[in-house]
């Protein structure tokens, strides 16, 4: 049986507030600074519905952009424009920003780059502007607007343009890339199909044409299949570089005859038997498909805290809710020694310094329904244990970034080097006299602050969440813990960070 492989990931963009109405003319600059304008082509559609986009390049000169209403090309029954409504999508047509010589072609840009980044970005915005199903993402285009699609936009960009499914139809061209590209990944090579159209009599030989669009579909084709995409050339008897009125119908069919994948929904994790599965396989089309989850910042789950209310060595605290194969996280406020957590939970990091409050930490993946966790001290004394369940989080690594502040003082958390999608906990153990007073800076986010107070006690106090990850360590301003005293203490922070499924 045959295998693909395809990453599974949300259908739709989450875009609003793009007018759901025709607009021609409109202005847009992109992040290179080069601006240009689009039409695009929104009535009528049916938003209760998936949503196509169909994005048109121009061959050089523009003349369909500058005749949006002929029927050479986007107008009349059989253009551009109905053959786009006729399957709900929208119609973007782009105008080049490489007006040199007053040529308009996307191809002819001396740096090659700016153009297909011009390009990027305008997509990327509309899919932004719009709820777009991602399966149903078109290009199309025309002479100089194949040749820009297959040797400059896809090598550049193609893995950047967020499509699932979908594919291209260059007419009269589309060579195969200039120079060297971006390599494609396998879900994009599955989910894209390539077609060429082009007129038989398009080989260089016509009157004042010296550009051989036979050659160069059949040399694109190539090229991409080597790549391993689909592709298919399509040669149409007795006709040349001018397609009049066949675009439209040619783009319809092609678009028609690719089923959209009905199997590619968010998946943020999967288990089995309560263990992380990494890959799975699922039918699509009747083809056995690899697919894989998509990574997702790890959010906090349910949390419990257990506070002992006099000196003792240890404490149970309960197991918080949650699913088997979650990541459970275990803060400890302790004095003396680090603690000795229950078999089956892993060490991350703790402290060692005298008279100061401290912070152990211990992570294990949950396997079974556990009551509580039972942790062993080394001193009697009033310590605190908090566990949070984690979900969509794998492993955890922590760096302990103050020990043994002073009883007045400022906080240092945070972790040096973390990764994309990981979620940042910090957490701050305290042993004072009185409450601690202090505030996290922005982006943590608190969620727990054990206020009790009680004379040479060591409580875990509060933790703050960042869901985005910590470039360096930040300070959290204005700490304070105790009183002037010599049993006032102090407190100790450490940082956690747990990386995604």
């Amino acid at each position: 049986m045959t295998t693909r492989t395809m990453s599974v990931v949300p259908a739709n963009t989450t875009g609003s507030g793009g007018a759901l109405t025709d607009v021609t003319g409109v202005n847009y600059t992109a992040s290179n600074g080069y601006s240009s304008k689009y039409h695009l082509y929104a009535a009528g559609l049916d938003w209760s519905k998936p949503v196509g986009l169909l994005v048109h390049l121009h061959g050089d000169g523009a003349f369909e952009y500058n005749n949006p209403t002929s029927s050479w090309m986007l107008g009349g029954a059989n253009g551009m424009i109905a053959q786009a409504k006729a399957r709900n999508m929208i119609l973007l047509v782009p105008l080049t920003p490489d007006d040199a010589v007053n040529r308009f072609t996307w191809w002819a840009w001396y740096g090659k780059e700016e153009n297909p980044r011009y390009a990027r970005d305008l997509i990327a915005y509309i899919l932004g502007r719009y709820k777009i199903d991602r399966k149903q993402i078109w290009l199309s285009g025309y002479s100089g607007g194949s040749q820009f699609i297959t040797r400059y936009l896809l090598p550049h960009f193609g893995v950047d343009l967020g499509i699932v499914g979908g594919g291209f139809i260059c007419f009269a061209g589309g060579q195969a890339p200039a120079s060297t590209f971006v390599p494609y990944n396998p879900s994009f090579k599955a989910a894209w199909h390539c077609r060429w159209v082009v007129g038989a009599l398009d080989d260089g030989t016509e009157p004042g044409d010296g550009f051989n669009a036979v050659a160069a579909a059949n040399a694109g084709a190539a090229w991409y299949s080597g790549q391993g995409f689909a592709t298919e050339v399509t040669q149409l008897t007795g006709l040349g570089h001018d397609l009049n009125g066949l675009y439209g119908p040619h783009t319809g069919a092609e678009i028609d005859s690719r089923p959209v994948p009905p199997t590619l929904a968010k998946v943020t994790g999967l288990r089995y038997n309560g263990q992380i599965v990494k890959e799975a396989r699922m039918m699509i089309d009747g083809v056995l498909t690899r697919v894989y989850p998509e990574l997702s910042i790890p959010t906090v789950g349910a949390t419990t805290v257990t506070v002992a209310s006099t000196a003792v060595t240890s404490v149970a605290c309960p197991i918080p809710a949650g699913n088997v194969g979650d990541l459970m996280l275990m803060l400890v406020g302790y004095e003396g020694s680090i603690p000795t957590p229950p078999s089956g939970w892993t060490y991350l990091s703790g402290m060692s310094a005298d008279n100061w409050g401290r912070v152990a930490a211990f992570t294990r993946i949950r396997t079974s329904s556990e009551v509580s966790a039972q942790v062993t001290f080394s001193q009697a004394k009033r310590h605190a244990v908090r566990i949070i369940s984690i979900t969509d989080g794998r492993s955890a690594i922590a760096e302990t970034r103050t020990s043994g502040g002073a009883a007045s003082s400022v906080g240092v958390i945070g972790i040096t080097t973390p990764s994309p999608k990981n979620l940042v906990i910090a957490a701050v153990g305290w042993r004072s006299l009185a409450s601690p007073t202090f505030t996290w800076p922005s982006p943590w986010s608190e969620i727990a602050k054990d206020t009790a107070a009680a004379a040479t006690s060591s409580y875990f106090t509060s933790l703050g969440v960042a869901t985005r990850a910590e470039g360096v360590p930040v300070t959290i301003p204005d700490f304070t813990v105790g009183a002037s005293s010599a049993t006032a203490g102090g407190y100790g922070t450490t940082s956690i960070a747990i990386s995604p499924i």
